[in-house]
């Protein structure tokens, strides 16, 4: 019996050597393989059998295929991943922001705003002169344009927004509905010891980091080794159960917003989600903060501040020129010709007097009436210029420079956050792949342990053929 004990010994370690062999050369497989976590077959003694009053090997079993992906860094890169996707949307909308509000062209707001009350100056000095008067309308009607094509963009940058708010409401849908799916593969695929198909947990893995790219997520693990997902506490997969994610647009009093809600697929209900990081986060805070024209956040709002500076704009130029009177205004009282349009208090709006247009000799830069060489009104505006009451004690270049600088410094403080989380994800990209990526080095090494095992477990069994060829002759 010893001599067949020998032949089973032989065998289970040829089994073992080869389960070795057949794990390492799918590792050498999938060395390229997206998000493949390395395995490693763990070889164990098998249970010793008592013979002749000893217990005796019984030779080797695979105890287990062990797997190194960590829990510790998927966590931390999904975690990064949806702050750096955050910080990019963000310093990407921002920059173009930053192009439409500076527009480096030979005439920038700036300068246009200068010549503008500069151009009142001008004509203090020369009244009669109908030509500098038209030069003023000239003025306003470009600085008009000007506005309604920064607020024409800043439009089109936040329907933008909204559109990608609805597209990728769709595409975090798929990937729920993906990790469910996943996690039904998981729960198919488990043996009887508990051990799941690493092939369906990379897969998954894969999944949450593309989730994580669109919005912060938490993670927790089941007995079963599937996983729940939640988003600041609302849960959205529930082992092979998931819920849809979808947008709602309220206008409050002409304000609109955009907010994120859960779905129930079974019962309808309806769950607001307060999601903190990620392409989606990003873009609902453009919508509904820096791109909202009528923001009541308190917080940074672009268009709002825009549309601040233009309604002073408006608004103090044409109460100043309400009291005066043009060149034929021969009698009180003031006529009340405006400069601005009165129902153009914003950025898409402002629009200039059209009567100024085609008779500049109305402009009321007069303070009485028959005395056209009377500038006090055209000094009064030239004189806004330096004013520090103009909006929030600022000058007009003042504010509205400070608002392209607020930007540009939003701009850069996303560049930083955007560099910064790339510097960690490809540290712990680095190190995660150390620990669960496919060593080619290793495996060469692992082949050949391997082979030799398996040629010494050949060699066991040729032996003890030889040896039972030999017993079973001497009885001839």
């Amino acid at each position: 019996m010893s001599g067949f004990a020998a032949l089973e010994i032989g065998k289970k370690a040829l089994l073992a050597q080869r389960f070795g062999l057949d794990v390492t050369a799918n590792n050498i497989a999938n060395v390229n393989t997206d998000g493949y976590s390395r395995r490693v077959a763990v070889l164990n003694e098998d249970i010793s059998v008592r013979r002749n009053g000893f217990f005796m090997g019984n030779s080797v079993i695979v105890q287990k295929i062990q797997t190194f992906r960590s829990e510790y860094y998927d966590r931390e890169i999904r975690n990064n991943i949806s702050k750096r996707s955050s910080h990019d949307v963000d310093y990407q909308f921002l920059k173009r922001i930053e192009t439409v509000l500076g527009e480096p062209l030979n005439d920038s707001v700036d300068d246009m705003i200068t010549d503008f009350f500069g151009a009142f100056d001008q004509v203090a000095l020369n009244p009669d002169n109908v030509a500098l008067r038209s030069y003023i309308v000239e003025r306003g009607v470009a600085i008009s344009q000007r506005f309604n094509n920064i607020a024409s963009n800043f439009d089109e940058f936040r329907q933008q927004t909204l559109n990608f708010v609805g597209s990728l409401t769709g595409t975090i849908n798929t990937l729920l509905k993906d990790i469910a799916e996943l996690n039904k593969f998981v729960t198919y695929n488990t043996n009887k010891d508990g051990a799941t198909s690493q092939q369906f947990i990379d897969q998954r893995e894969l999944k949450l980091q593309e989730l994580a790219k669109f919005m912060d997520i938490k993670v927790t693990s089941n007995e079963d080794n599937t996983l729940n997902v939640f988003v600041n506490g609302i849960n959205v997969v529930s082992s092979t159960y998931y819920s849809e994610i979808d947008y709602k647009v309220t206008d409050n009093a002409g304000e609109k917003t955009v907010s994120i809600i859960k779905k129930d697929i079974d019962t309808g209900n309806e769950t607001p989600l307060a999601i903190q990081a990620g392409e989606l986060y990003s873009n609902v805070k453009l919508y509904n903060e820096i791109l909202d024209p009528n923001d009541t956040s308190g917080n940074l709002s672009i268009y709002k501040e825009l549309n601040d500076f233009v309604n002073a704009f408006v608004t103090q130029i044409n109460a100043l020129m309400a009291t005066g009177y043009g060149m034929d205004d021969l009698s009180g009282p003031p006529p009340g010709r405006l400069f601005f349009d009165p129902l153009g208090t914003n950025a898409g709006t402002i629009t200039i007097n059209t009567s100024l247009i085609n008779n500049p000799k109305d402009l009321p830069l007069s303070e009485l009436p028959g005395e056209p060489g009377n500038t006090a009104i055209a000094r009064k505006v030239a004189r806004l210029a330096e004013s520090k009451t103009f909006l929030n004690n600022l000058t007009p270049v003042e504010y509205y420079s400070g608002l392209v600088t607020r930007v540009g410094s939003a701009a850069r403080v996303a560049n930083d956050g955007l560099a910064a989380s790339k510097a960690v994800d490809e540290q712990l990209n680095t190190q995660r792949e150390s620990l669960m990526g496919v060593n080619l080095d290793e495996e060469a090494v692992n082949l050949i342990k391997f082979q030799k095992g398996f040629e010494a477990a050949s060699r066991i069994i040729s032996i003890t053929n030889e040896m039972l060829t030999t017993l079973i002759n001497l009885g001839k």
